[in-house]
């Protein structure tokens, strides 16, 4: 019954319009279209976006989730760049406080949400990121490259590879590596 633009959906989002941009088929652009109103109506809380009750719209999750990080490299592709500047800013303030985006931060309390203190490598910051510098020109985004290749050379680079972050607050490293880490970084 909830509904956000992270867990369990990003992959929705982002396929249905990319779809559209491979095929041109205008069904994939139109459910997008909608899904997208929808979202920026319910979910939309400037610069974030939270979880809500399918039925009632209630807040259910005060969460940023880091597989929300995809939003606003596709929020580009849509061409709704002003608010994918403001939300890429607020992801990134995350980053920059812990080195790394975990699983959950919690909107309400500004800290890590409980059992959701990793980072696994995850690609969507870094591809929101390129879109934005791509749209914008705007250098600060190389900036932000930057920083994010920093943080996983200093603190997720390991012998073999690099490895999940246990917990961002610690920077504890977890000896795993998932291939969507250099798939798609």
């Amino acid at each position: 019954q909830d509904a956000g633009i992270g867990t369990s959906i990003d992959s929705f989002y982002e396929y249905v319009l990319k779809a559209y941009l491979l095929f041109g088929d205008e069904e994939y652009l139109y459910v997008f279209q909608e899904a997208y109103k929808a979202a920026m109506h319910y979910l939309h809380h400037d610069p974030w976006y939270i979880e809500v009750n399918m039925n009632s719209g209630a807040t259910v999750w005060p969460l940023f989730n880091s597989l929300q990080a995809f939003w606003p490299g596709l929020q580009v592709l849509a061409g709704d760049v002003d608010p994918a500047i403001r939300t890429h800013a607020a992801f990134f303030s995350v980053w920059q406080k812990y080195g790394f985006t975990p699983e959950g931060f919690n909107l309400a309390t500004s800290t890590v949400q409980n059992g959701q203190r990793s980072y696994p490598l995850r690609p969507e910051l870094i591809e929101s990121t390129y879109w934005l510098f791509k749209a914008t020109r705007d250098y600060r985004y190389l900036d932000v490259g930057r920083d994010i290749l920093a943080s996983l050379q200093y603190a997720a680079k390991c012998p073999c590879g690099y490895c999940h972050i246990s917990d961002v607050e610690t920077h504890k490293q977890d000896d795993h590596m998932e291939s969507f880490f250099l798939a798609e970084t």
